[in-house]
């Protein structure tokens, strides 16, 4: 970025957090070390590089992120000052306006007189308890949701410039089993996913004979943490099973030490926590959170380690070693039999302590074990399927309780497996058809959008112009896309600037044409592809083909006209509606009074088949935009066949 550009950003308030490092990692003056800050930053701050810099960097959530899990305070420190030798460029920082630092003493992160840069952790403490009742409950509840709606910086729902239609983000099962895991472990987001997260081969999954898991995940070192290895058994380890057998399948040829364990990104954990449990948190806890009243990401683990001492009455030497603060490496490091043979064994108190976070939860919730993972989403097998219940606590769980009786395995009925099945069944229906909705609200605004493409089509000396200006090349490229398919034979000599069809097949305009059948059907007409496509039918049966033959060379023919309009950018409504777009505020939605019935029915037959859909076996049911990529590619590059009549 240079610094015209960056001035430009500066001044209207869109320069990104990535862009700002950018910007002072390619600055001629920046010095040597404020560009390795830049690089550093931009690398493995923990953090979305595509928000808003002046907008989020002096937040709490961007402030965490440059404390820990690594303490970059130093580094971001010489960032800063290559940042504003930029700066005093623009006009929004010109004479008295200046740029609030967050390091250094007087930084807007300073905490302490050492200054920013010493860990402030221990310093913003909870001043209260947040019960598990409570915030059970809370996780119960909130993880049912399958969306949420982007909301603008006045808190309003944002709205798609395009469709004109309300934006929502869904909310995958992936990021709810995160959750699960993170509330059951208080483990630090940074840490298990990303770069430095978890990778599947951290993660070892070990059947006994008698049918129980064990799972151990690996110890996890940076500059400033570590955590040892622990070792899982019972319910959670049933989970962890659960969930590496999912990854497993995900990663499939792949090096396990390079795939994600979890398949989720910070950025959509944090979404739904500050969607949901944020405004909950704050509104309902605030004399409990830590001062300040914030319920950043970060402070599940503070309020868990304040359940674990206050409410479960846990030692303080197995709360540190949950945290992650303990766990066996300081005896390490005095143990000969540590240090050069056995190696540093995690808090074997750890995972019986999560068990019964897990079956406390449980108990809070009023359901067994098995019901609360299918009930949440989180689809484990040995829960839904399984010959064993997994009761819940009898009683509100006491660590300092001299016995602590571990409710045992019953054997389950036949009805309750079914019922399982059911309750899991519905979940998945009810998180697809709530997709579907919204699909089928953005496709009638879509709709809305190409009849008003259409009328300004004929009316715009514009889309008239380009339209016309393009013929030229889009005959050449129909000449070429029928050599491609075999319909027509190459020349002698290839003509130059012909376009290659896997191209096109692999852009993002093809994608965008086909992403979808209900899609595809408003993206180029339905009316209008049935239309060519029948002519190009009548076309072959007139030569003598035979019915296959002709519905064959009709497809591709049509297919190739489609490739066409992808590659020469001669799609006319597209064109339309992209001029139609830009002639119109944003928000605004034409109102003709005119409603086309041809268009309707297509939309009730598109709508029809995703209710066909939802009846079949989802678990088997293939993309269709994918189906007819193949198909249509399939047609364009193989020969047709003498016999079936196409010339």
């Amino acid at each position: 970025m240079n610094l015209e550009l960056f001035i430009e950003k500066v001044d209207d308030g869109t320069l990104t957090v990535g862009e700002a490092f950018e910007f002072v990692k390619n600055n001629p003056k920046s010095s040597d070390g404020q560009k390795k800050a830049a690089n550093n930053l931009k690398n493995n701050l923990p953090f979305s590089m595509d928000k808003p810099y002046f907008e989020v960097y002096q937040t709490d959530e961007f402030i965490d992120s440059v404390q820990g899990p690594v303490n970059r305070f130093k580094t971001f420190s010489s960032f800063e000052s290559g940042l504003q030798n930029g700066l005093i460029r623009t006009e929004t920082f010109k004479g008295d306006k200046k740029y609030n630092q967050i390091s250094g003493r007087t930084g807007v992160a300073a905490k302490v007189s050492a200054g920013a840069g010493v860990q402030d952790r221990t310093l913003k403490p909870m001043k209260g308890t947040i019960y598990s009742a409570d915030l059970d409950e809370m996780y119960h509840r909130h993880l049912q949701n399958n969306s949420y709606p982007v909301l603008n910086k006045d808190g309003e729902p944002a709205i798609d410039k395009k469709t004109n239609a309300p934006k929502r983000v869904f909310i995958s099962q992936d990021t709810k089993d995160y959750m699960i895991y993170e509330k059951a472990t208080g483990q630090r987001l940074e840490s298990n996913i990303g770069k430095d997260g978890i990778k599947i081969s951290d993660v070892t999954v070990t059947n006994r004979p008698d049918g129980s898991v064990i799972v151990e995940i690996a110890e996890k070192k940076s500059a400033t943490k570590f955590r040892p290895r622990i070792k899982y058994e019972g319910e959670f380890a049933l989970f962890l099973k659960h969930l590496h057998t999912k990854a497993v399948a995900r990663a499939k040829k792949a090096d396990l030490k390079t795939v994600d364990f979890f398949n989720t990104t910070p950025d959509k954990v944090n979404g739904v926590w500050n969607h949901y449990f944020r405004p909950e948190l704050e509104s309902r806890f605030s004399t409990q959170l830590p001062e300040g009243g914030k319920a950043t990401p970060k402070v599940i683990r503070k309020i868990l380690a304040r359940i674990l001492e206050d409410e479960f009455e846990v030692d303080k030497g197995l709360v540190d070693s949950w945290i992650g603060h303990a766990g066996g490496q300081d005896d390490a490091s005095t143990r000969l039999s540590a240090k050069a043979y056995a190696g540093v064994v995690s808090d074997k108190r750890i995972g019986p302590l999560i068990n019964n976070i897990i079956r406390n939860d449980a108990l809070n919730t009023g359901t067994s074990v098995n019901d609360l993972f299918v009930e949440r989403g989180s689809n484990v097998l040995e829960f839904k399927d399984g010959n064993f219940t997994y009761p819940a606590n009898k009683e509100p769980y006491l660590y300092s309780r001299d016995v602590n009786v571990v409710p045992q395995k019953q054997r389950r009925t036949k009805q309750e497996i079914v019922t399982a099945n059911q309750i899991s069944k519905t979940k998945e229906t009810k998180s697809r058809l709530e997709q579907l909705e919204y699909d089928e609200k953005v496709i009638e605004q879509e709709s809305i959008n190409q009849k008003k493409a259409l009328e300004v089509a004929n009316q715009d000396p514009l889309v008239v112009k380009k339209i016309a200006e393009g013929k030229a090349l889009q005959k050449k490229a129909q000449i070429d896309a029928d050599i491609a398919a075999g319909i027509k034979k190459a020349p002698k000599k290839s003509a130059k600037g012909g376009i290659d069809l896997g191209e096109v097949f692999s852009s993002e305009e093809w994608k965008d044409l086909t992403k979808g059948l209900k899609t595809l059907a408003i993206a180029t007409g339905v009316t209008g592809i049935v239309t060519e496509a029948k002519a190009d039918y009548d076309k072959y049966i007139e030569r003598g083909s035979s019915p296959f033959g002709a519905a064959l060379g009709a497809g591709a023919e049509t297919a190739r006209d489609v490739a066409v309009d992808v590659a020469t950018g001669m799609n006319p409504l597209k064109i339309a509606a992209d001029f139609s777009l830009q002639s119109s505020p944003a928000g605004e939605t034409p109102n003709t009074g005119y409603r086309d019935p041809v268009m309707e029915k297509q939309m009730a037959d598109a709508s029809a088949i995703n209710i066909i859909a939802e009846d079949t076996n989802l678990a088997t049911a293939q993309p269709m935009n994918y189906a007819m990529d193949q198909q249509m590619s399939d047609m364009l590059r193989k020969d047709i066949p003498e016999k079936q009549g196409i010339m």
